[in-house]
């Protein structure tokens, strides 16, 4: 099996559960449109070069389409497509692992739930973006300290 069939699988499941989810609203055609485009282009990403972070990253319209019929439904495509590159790109493979994994999902359900009273999300998801801007920069900045402590250098 090549390696980027997994995901295309799962890129494929989530576009066409998009669709269904999105039958009877206003974003019905867009959300169409959007899963048609996303499976070609992952085909042609399998076919021609295997990266499953860009298989990922083709299937977030289709789920950002998807939050229109039910943020639940949303979370579970995205919980299923992180679960699914976290296991194609080798990340799943002991305990630990699987708690972080699950230490995930259970924060972006909450956020989910938190985040599915607005009927407009931009503001909320603006604020949670900051914040993890502002984490990833803490982050990589405790990581350069203890870099320079131990007397290494970043390269």
């Amino acid at each position: 099996m090549r390696a980027g069939l997994p995901l295309l699988c799962t890129l494929s499941v989530c576009a066409t559960g998009s669709v269904i989810g999105a039958y009877g609203s206003r974003s019905f055609v867009l959300a169409v449109t959007a899963g048609a485009i996303a499976i070609v282009a992952g085909v042609l990403v399998v076919y021609f070069r295997d990266s499953d972070p860009a298989l990922f990253l083709m299937a977030q319209p289709c789920i950002f389409l998807s939050w229109d019929a039910s943020p639940l439904l949303a979370f579970l495509f995205e919980a299923i497509l992180a679960v699914a590159l976290l296991f194609s790109t080798g990340l799943i493979q002991g305990k630990n692992d699987l708690s972080y994994c699950a230490a995930f999902l259970l924060v972006m359900g909450i956020t989910t739930l938190l985040l599915s009273g607005y009927t407009h999300v931009v503001r909320p998801l603006a604020a949670f973006i900051f914040a993890a801007g502002i984490a990833c920069i803490l982050v990589l900045g405790l990581a350069y300290h203890t870099m320079v402590r131990a007397g290494g250098e970043m390269q």
